[in-house]
């Protein structure tokens, strides 16, 4: 059942794209310094925006156009693209998409350094991920433990499941109204157009895409 969820202009589109990372981002770089101050990983800062700003303000945003649409709080004819897979698919496509993401990480880390060096050498050195990788053994067992149980729920779980819901439920389908379905999964996978799955993806510049 998939049908057309609201209209959109391109420039509401592509704002909603946007705004959740840029509104991760500007609270990130304000509130991290106060968690390394307050001897924590700049990675915790990180995810208390996933917490308060990426979870309420992308499903905040579906309930509130599920309420538009349908008279109240509801994700019906908002979140499309619900139909069930064979649970047989699930066994082989998730190995593979793992092992595709290790091995994007794997070969992608030279770039990483690369563009790390060359083009991000003015960022705060904590902004970086592999600063949190590196000085891990500066930090208590309790602040680890906390900040892994946290990125497991938030980073791992709580996130991007919203982000899902959200990018491709939702903001993929608007993009289909109006470039057309094959250029819209590949702008809302490979471009991502600066939303906020890039919390976990871009090593190098932590800003935040879709």
């Amino acid at each position: 059942m998939n049908q057309d969820i609201p209209a959109q202009t391109i420039p509401q589109t592509i704002s909603l794209h946007l705004l959740p990372g840029a509104l991760i981002t500007a609270l990130y770089f304000l509130i991290a310094p106060l968690f390394i101050r307050a001897g924590y990983p700049a990675l915790m800062s990180l995810l208390l925006c996933i917490s308060f700003i990426l979870i309420p303000f992308e499903l905040g945003f579906l309930l509130y156009r599920g309420y538009q649409q349908n008279g109240r709080l509801s994700l019906e004819n908002i979140v499309l693209y619900r139909e069930p897979m064979p649970v047989w698919q699930y066994f082989v496509l998730v190995p593979l998409l793992l092992g595709w993401t290790a091995a994007s990480f794997i070969l992608l880390s030279p770039l990483d350094d690369y563009l790390i060096r060359n083009f991000f050498t003015w960022f705060p050195a904590w902004s970086i991920p592999s600063t949190f990788l590196n000085s891990i053994t500066q930090y208590s067992q309790s602040t680890l433990l906390v900040t892994f149980l946290a990125a497991l729920v938030f980073n791992g779980i709580a996130g991007p499941v919203v982000e899902e819901l959200y990018f491709r439920g939702y903001e993929t389908q608007s993009l289909s109204q109006h470039l057309g379905s094959l250029f819209a999964e590949y702008a809302g996978s490979t471009v991502g157009f600066g939303g906020s799955a890039t919390v976990k993806q871009s090593g190098s510049t932590v800003s935040f895409q879709g």
